[in-house]
């Protein structure tokens, strides 16, 4: 292979990673609603295929059903957890000084164990770290928590927002179905058209093959937090353990958003071994995402687990929290595209294809 294929090769790598990033940074954004309608209509088109045989209902009145029910379900979901969280924000507010006298006898207690175990004088510390405590509690009761409280036109109008959102959505999505057929007919017609639907069907299976495995650890650690919250019985286990199973998703922090400061607590509160449990569920929970998350992902789209977790961190950087899915699913593009640029060049596009599927489904 020529040293200029070569160079031209490079500057197409870095062509294809500046196209991608201005897609999830400017075009997604505005573009949402149909990409999601399109990814949902790749990854259910076969089931609608099937029940529109049996029941001869059309395609995109099932697609319809199909997605309003998600919706539905997503929605009702998040109502769940803003109730949960509202119901518990006054408990939490109206007790807060009862943790501030916790957090300072704790500190106290700390701080007399130095001075007896090293002979240091820690009176200094203490003092500087009670206040820094006593600070922070005024600041969460007198500005964060009012603050939050009264945002509720704010909160208002987000959920008429995704109320819209949900509602372009339903409409792309049965517009879609109507000429999806026809659509996939005209794109395997011409061969650059073909090439993109590969790459679009490849990316699509990353998605599902991602969410699959995002359930599957979810569901694993969030089952084990509760089981294991409970039998000890920490205080609201099942609820902390429902929580951490969801945030799970979040890399590295997940789980220890929740059971390190509930960790924490039981110790302040003097239950040490509902402390160490919450220490060693954490350390267990992050053992079984870095065990799950590069055989149920990495494994199956031909990308290291290294390379995902630099993709989390790039996404994470320039895109903010939702780069932790941003990243991959970038990273994904780059890697789907890139490949097709190169049986382009290589003029295998259509038998190299088929070969290349063939190989990874086996």
């Amino acid at each position: 292979m020529s040293e200029k294929l070569i160079k031209n090769k490079y500057i197409a790598l870095l062509l294809i990673v500046g196209a991608v990033y201005f897609f999830l940074k400017y075009l997604c954004p505005l573009f949402a609603p149909v990409l999601i309608a399109v990814l949902f209509l790749t990854m259910f088109y076969p089931a609608l295929d099937d029940i529109q045989k049996k029941t001869h209902i059309k395609k995109q009145f099932l697609a319809a059903i199909f997605i309003v029910f998600f919706g539905i379900v997503i929605v009702t979901l998040a109502w769940i957890l803003v109730t949960v969280f509202m119901q518990y924000v006054p408990q939490f507010l109206g007790s807060a000084g009862q943790i501030q006298v916790q957090i300072n006898v704790f500190v106290r207690d700390c701080c007399d164990a130095i001075e007896r175990t090293f002979g240091v004088d820690a009176t200094s510390v203490e003092r500087i770290i009670i206040e820094k405590v006593d600070i922070i509690v005024e600041d969460f009761q007198g500005q964060l928590l009012p603050g939050l409280l009264n945002k509720s036109w704010g909160y208002a109008r987000s959920i008429i927002s995704l109320g819209g959102f949900i509602g372009i959505t339903v409409i792309a999505t049965v517009l879609l179905a109507k000429d999806y057929d026809e659509i996939l007919d005209k794109m395997a017609a011409g061969q650059g058209s073909l090439m993109c639907l590969e790459v679009v069907v490849r990316v699509i299976k990353y998605i599902a093959t991602f969410v699959k495995a995002q359930l599957v650890i979810m569901l694993t650690i969030g089952s084990l937090c509760m089981l294991v919250l409970g039998i000890f019985k920490v205080e609201s286990g099942v609820l902390w353990g429902l929580l951490a199973g969801v945030l799970d998703v979040l890399p590295f922090i997940g789980t220890g958003i929740v059971l390190l400061p509930l960790a924490l607590w039981e110790l302040m509160q003097g239950y040490y071994l509902q402390a160490a449990i919450c220490v060693s569920l954490y350390v267990v929970c992050v053992l079984i995402r870095e065990t799950l998350e590069p055989k149920l992902i990495g494994d199956k789209v031909g990308i290291y687990p290294v390379g995902i977790l630099i993709a989390v961190y790039a996404g994470l950087k320039l895109f903010g929290i939702v780069g932790i899915f941003l990243g991959p699913l970038g990273l994904v593009i780059i890697q789907q595209v890139y490949r097709a640029f190169l049986r382009y060049v290589d003029g295998d596009e259509k038998n190299g294809y088929d070969e290349r599927e063939k190989n990874e489904e086996q």
